[in-house]
C-alpha cells in the first residue's frame, strides 16, 4: 500500500513538474509575442512615416510644378494685356489731343 501511494505521490509530483513548465513556457511565449508585436508596430510606423514623407515630397513637387505653371500663365496674360493697353494708350492721347485741339 505504501508502494501505491509513492507511486500517487511521485505522480502528482510529476504533474506539477509539467504544469508549472507549462506555466513557463507559455508567460515566455506570451512575452515574446508581445515583444514580436510591439516590434511589428515599430515597424509599421516607421514604414507608414517614410510613406507619408514620400507622399508629401511628391505632392510639394506637384504643388511646386502648378505654381510654375500659373506663374508662366500669368506672365504670358500680363504681356498681353500690356501689349493690348500700350496699342489702346496711343489711341487714347490721340482722342485727347484731338479734343483739346479741337476744344480750341
Amino acid at each position: 500500500m505504501l508502494d501505491v501511494i509513492e507511486k500517487i505521490q511521485k505522480a502528482e509530483s510529476e504533474a506539477e513538474e509539467i504544469r508549472r513548465k507549462a506555466q513557463q513556457e507559455a508567460a515566455a511565449l506570451t512575452a515574446k509575442a508581445q515583444k514580436d508585436g510591439r516590434e511589428e508596430v515599430e515597424r509599421q510606423k516607421a514604414s507608414a512615416a517614410r510613406e507619408a514623407e514620400a507622399i508629401l515630397v511628391e505632392a510639394s513637387w506637384q504643388a511646386e510644378g502648378l505654381l510654375a505653371e500659373g506663374r508662366s500663365t500669368a506672365a504670358a496674360e500680363s504681356s498681353t494685356v500690356r501689349q493690348e493697353a500700350a496699342g489702346r494708350l496711343d489711341a487714347a492721347a490721340n482722342i485727347i489731343v484731338e479734343r483739346i485741339v479741337g476744344g480750341i
